[in-house]
């Protein structure tokens, strides 16, 4: 466990150098010596990284795949945030590839996981990831306040139909 979190280190190193065919490297080494420790804590990160550095080098369909796995181990170990940045990842990888329709439905799960939450944006990683989307996508800014006016909308009729319910049953009393 220890030489993998060596590797795993020595790959983020390359990641924020931008190296990374180097990055992939060490990467793949410890994603593997991860998976023979028979360890399944931190798996989500291995994983994160390694999407990481394919989606750099181009390899989309392979990063997806690693982005998938590691949402799905952070929701199941409860860590929703991290959950909510694969699927911005997800997004992103899908606008860049002209996939819209796909970038949207992963988008708009980040965005409900992230509000289901109460999370906030002064989660740096979030904010960067919400930030790059917008930039890629700039119809996602109006996607998004269209989606919280709909809901301010939805609980205004709620509200109104919930208060002439009370204001008829007090009436018939």
């Amino acid at each position: 466990a220890e030489t993998s979190n060596v590797l795993y280190r020595i790959a983020n190193l390359y990641i924020d150098k931008q190296v990374y065919d180097e990055a992939l490297i060490y990467a793949k080494q410890a994603y593997l010596l991860h998976q023979e420790s028979g360890s399944n804590e931190g798996e989500g990160d291995y994983l994160y990284q390694l999407a990481i550095a394919l989606t750099s080098l181009g390899d989309h369909s392979q990063a997806r795949d690693y982005f998938l796995r590691s949402k799905k181990y952070y929701e199941k170990s409860g860590e929703v945030e991290w959950a909510v940045a694969n699927l911005l990842q997800l997004a992103s990888i899908e606008f860049e590839s002209g996939n819209h329709a796909n970038g949207k439905i992963f988008f708009n799960d980040a965005f409900e996981l992230f509000g289901s939450t109460e999370g906030d944006l002064s989660n740096d990683r979030i904010h960067h990831l919400f930030g790059t989307l917008f930039s890629l996508e700039p119809s996602l800014e109006t996607y998004v306040d269209n989606q919280v006016n709909d809901i301010v909308q939805a609980v205004r009729v709620w509200t109104s139909k919930h208060k002439a319910s009370r204001m008829l049953r007090a009436t018939s009393e």
